[in-house]
């Protein structure tokens, strides 16, 4: 996690954090990443949440379709960031 912390990442999730309109959102989010790695990003969201409801993630997989190649969530991850689920 301190890799994470620069910089330029706390910059990031400040302009998250203030952006309160969601066109504005989907704009910020289509100038910094691919329609892809957004879809890709979406469905790890999904699966958190489901994880976080106690699905196993072979019961994910068949829900949703997930790909088997998407690592799953860990469950140290999974806790600390509960909240924001």
């Amino acid at each position: 996690m301190s890799d994470l912390r620069t910089p330029e990442v706390e910059d990031l999730l400040r302009v998250f954090a203030a952006l309160d309109d969601e066109d504005t959102v989907y704009t910020l989010l289509e100038d910094l990443f691919t329609i892809r790695e957004i879809k890709e990003t979406s469905q790890r969201l999904a699966v958190a949440r489901l994880l976080d409801a106690g699905k196993s993630y072979a019961a994910i997989e068949v829900t949703i379709h997930a790909i088997s190649g998407t690592p799953a969530i860990s469950d140290r991850r999974r806790y600390r960031h509960r909240k924001h689920l």
